[in-house]
């Protein structure tokens, strides 16, 4: 009878354990889910709250895409007078970057300013560039005037190698750069996610103005996006893949016509 109690008090002291065992399971298991689960519903209200500020302020920020439509007249004059500057007249002052088709540099002019403007963003092109290239990419850079999220264009020199292309200025370089130079000060940010979130969201802006005036860029990346101040002044940048569709669905308009009346004058 003792041996006969003993095992019983056994078995149910066991089976008491079991349960504990199971609920302290059952609460370390649920514990950390709950705790990641209120963690993401705080980043996502703060998400929410971003881009709702966004949103508000997007008026301010959508203003100047409304004065592209106005005929850009300096840039006219230029044209008609010739290139206002020379290699010589530049002071390449800091490398920026080197693409396959030109290197970037922070420069200023030797003597005076380029519009106003003391310091700027240059672009030499490379040996083998041809002109007709760069006077493309010029075309669609004035296309694009007053978007506070592109690089915008001040003079160009196409009069002669290396073909060179003036644009403002921009404090800290590429978008690449920029987050390898600061990736340790930005992984300790907690508010890291909504950095980035605002700064995709002016990046989209950018291309939502682009895609406004039938252009393509083909070739955006983070070493072609320049930061000024981050994450809320950064420009799309490097437009020398970029494609105009207006300009390509003209050419193929008129080499269609083009076909259509030799036909017609064939079968006559």
């Amino acid at each position: 009878m003792t041996n006969s109690s003993a095992a019983v008090a056994l078995d149910q002291c066991l089976d008491g354990n079991i349960h504990i065992y199971i609920s302290i399971g059952a609460v370390s298991f649920l514990l950390p889910v709950l705790l990641m689960g209120l963690l993401c519903l705080l980043k996502y209200r703060s998400l929410v709250r971003t881009i709702r500020e966004l949103r508000s302020s997007e008026p301010t920020g959508s203003a100047p895409p409304k004065e592209a439509a106005r005929p850009p007249r300096p840039t006219l004059a230029v044209e008609e007078e010739g290139p206002r500057f020379i290699k010589s007249d530049l002071n390449l002052m800091q490398l920026i970057k080197a693409g396959k088709e030109g290197v970037f540099y922070q420069a200023r002019m030797t003597r005076g300013t380029c519009k106003g403007h003391g310091m700027f963003t240059c672009k030499l092109s490379k040996e083998g560039v041809r002109q007709k290239h760069v006077e493309t990419e010029v075309s669609i850079m004035r296309k694009l005037v007053h978007h506070k999220n592109i690089l915008q264009l001040l003079d160009w020199n196409t009069s002669e190698e290396p073909y060179i292309l003036i644009m403002e200025y921009v404090s800290y370089g590429t978008l690449r750069t920029f987050l390898q130079t600061h990736k340790s000060h930005l992984s300790m940010d907690p508010e890291l996610q909504s950095l980035l979130t605002i700064a995709s969201y002016h990046i989209a802006l950018a291309m939502q103005h682009l895609r406004s005036k039938m252009i393509v860029h083909c070739d955006l990346a983070l070493r072609n996006i320049m930061v000024n101040k981050f994450p809320w002044e950064v420009k799309v940048a490097e437009f020398g893949l970029a494609r105009d569709l207006t300009r390509m669905a003209s050419r193929r308009s008129s080499r269609w016509r083009s076909h259509r009346v030799g036909r017609h004058s064939f079968l006559l």
